[in-house]
């Protein structure tokens, strides 16, 4: 299996408080996965900022059929959030 999504020490505050803080991981192709946490625990914020629509500290990349994608990722990628709302 190849990897689709690699994120490495992703890091985001707001003010004080911080979001994601050194968060790595590696996504295979033809797995499902869920992303699971309470309310404030950073979900929407590692989504928005692998959309390429938060700036962030740390490293996103994203293959496609075995290659990195182009950057800026966002013009490549949706995100459809539950609140719909228009971006950039």
């Amino acid at each position: 299996m190849s990897e689709i999504v690699c994120c490495k020490d992703l890091y985001k505050t707001y003010g004080s408080v911080t979001a994601l803080n050194n968060v790595n991981f590696t996504l295979e192709s033809g797995k499902i996965v869920g992303l699971l946490g309470p309310n404030g625990s950073g979900k929407t914020t590692l989504m928005r900022c692998i959309a390429d629509i938060y700036p962030f500290t740390g490293e996103v990349s994203l293959f496609v059929a075995g290659n990195e994608a182009p950057v800026p990722v966002s013009e490549h990628l949706g995100y459809l959030p539950q609140q719909f709302t228009m971006y950039k």
